[in-house]
């Protein structure tokens, strides 16, 4: 093996919690409270459908502008949450794994589908003295960020 390539979501940081957050802020601009039962229906749905799916169960009705006003807010949220990401957030055992990949000299590479990416979350690892940052350093080496 040559190189590994893995998603950030869900394997190596659990960002599951900050995004629901985030939708609970905007529901509760919008008067309607989502439990984290509904929040399980916006997981892998993009931040348009999500809102609009928040919409509806909220009865509200917004213009354009409030929309796109909305959407914006709700990235704004999530960024401000996951700005202190770091190795500690990490799950349980992916650090170890990542040492061990390196020692076999396997390249790591990191990607995500998120418009927000992994780029703004493991820039700040490189300026730590761990693991992280020479997993960091192996993901731009791949080209693994997307903006």
């Amino acid at each position: 093996m040559k190189a590994a390539l893995f998603d950030l979501d869900g394997v190596i940081v659990d960002t599951a919690k900050y995004h629901y957050e985030a939708w609970v802020s905007i529901a509760q601009t919008l008067g309607y409270t989502l439990s984290s039962e509904k929040n399980e229906a916006l997981k892998g749905v993009s931040r348009d459908q999500s809102i609009m799916r928040i919409l509806d169960w909220s009865g509200a009705t917004v213009n354009e502008e409030t929309f796109q006003s909305l959407l914006k807010k709700k990235n704004r949220h999530y960024l401000s949450l996951v700005a202190s990401l770091g190795t500690k957030d990490v799950l349980p055992g992916v650090l170890s794994f990542l040492e061990t990949l390196q020692y076999k000299k396997i390249s790591i590479g990191l990607g995500s589908a998120r418009k927000n990416a992994c780029h703004r979350r493991w820039k700040r690892c490189e300026a730590r003295q761990t693991t992280s940052r020479s997993f960091s350093k192996g993901c731009k080496s791949l080209g693994g960020f997307s903006a």
